[in-house]
């Protein structure tokens, strides 16, 4: 009497996906089907450890930098910003990273540095590595031409809307764009005294964004604009105390007008920590924020 196999433990759920994909491929070769079992093959890869996701699309990330007085964007807030944005960028090789500083019009609002994202290593166990001097190359080329505009003199207004508007306007239309705007969110300029002015409604701000040509309906579409917001106190020489209510009508007034224009998404985050953390955070689709 032949004796009854030992059974054996089923294999982990990653292997046994790989598996069933393999057989996939093989069924269906260089067909329709085959590339579709060939993408599913790289995400159970990805998902077991042996393999990575493939290259994402090229985008372009600008950070911002209101260096108005309170505003809050200084060297150790860039410094927690960058490596999320760069470690985001080496996802998607050809993606662009630029620092601007916001400046008293928008005339002076400027680009100070940008670089470039590199291909990465085709090597799974060779991409953290890459990553690691990407990281470093980009603290490198975009820190230190800032510190002589943040040691500089501050700006006496923060035209934010229209620095918004600009950038914008002047974006690669091959790349989407994510525009990290370090700052209060306190607008301060002719379209709005948010500190200590008294605030419209977001329907007659965006109405008057809009009039002016500022933020016309489409002028922001397919833009993500995220605020990392700095809490400083009381503004200026009016002591206008912060408050819940102020902040959320703020936001509010933020919101409103930026979708309008067609932005994909605005968020805000209350910490560059927490803005670091949700925005290289990989989404459902394997993307990230």
């Amino acid at each position: 009497m032949l004796d009854s196999p030992t059974p054996q433990p089923p294999l982990p759920v990653p292997l046994r996906s790989l598996t069933a994909v393999a057989c996939s491929l093989a069924l269906f070769g260089c067909s329709d089907a085959g590339a579709r079992a060939r993408r599913l093959a790289q995400e159970a890869a990805a998902q077991s450890g042996l393999g990575d996701r493939a290259p994402q699309s090229a985008r372009a990330f600008v950070f911002l930098c209101d260096t108005s007085p309170r505003a809050g964007c200084s060297e150790p807030v860039l410094d927690q910003l960058i490596p999320a944005l760069a470690r985001t960028a080496s996802r998607a090789p050809g993606s662009t990273l630029t620092v601007g500083a916001l400046g008293s019009t928008v005339g002076e609002t400027r680009e100070v540095a940008s670089l470039s994202a590199p291909p990465l290593p085709p090597r799974p166990r060779d991409r953290e590595a890459a990553l690691a001097r990407f990281v470093d190359t980009t603290r490198q080329t975009l820190c230190p031409p800032m510190r002589p505009v943040l040691a500089g003199v501050r700006p006496r207004q923060s035209p934010i809307v229209e620095s918004i508007a600009k950038v914008a306007l002047a974006r690669n239309p091959n790349l989407t764009l994510s525009l990290v705007v370090v700052s209060d969110a306190r607008e301060d300029s002719r379209f709005g005294a948010f500190a200590c002015g008294p605030l419209p409604s977001p329907t007659a701000w965006t109405a008057l964004l809009q009039r002016r040509g500022v933020l016309p309906p489409g002028s922001l579409s397919g833009v993500s604009v995220h605020f990392v917001l700095a809490h400083a106190g009381p503004q200026g020489t009016r002591r206008c105390a912060p408050s819940i209510g102020r902040e959320r009508a703020i936001r509010t007034l933020w919101s409103h007008a930026l979708t309008r224009a067609g932005a994909a998404a605005v968020t805000f985050a209350n910490s560059p920590a927490e803005f670091a953390t949700s925005f290289s955070t990989p989404t459902s689709t394997g993307g990230s924020r």
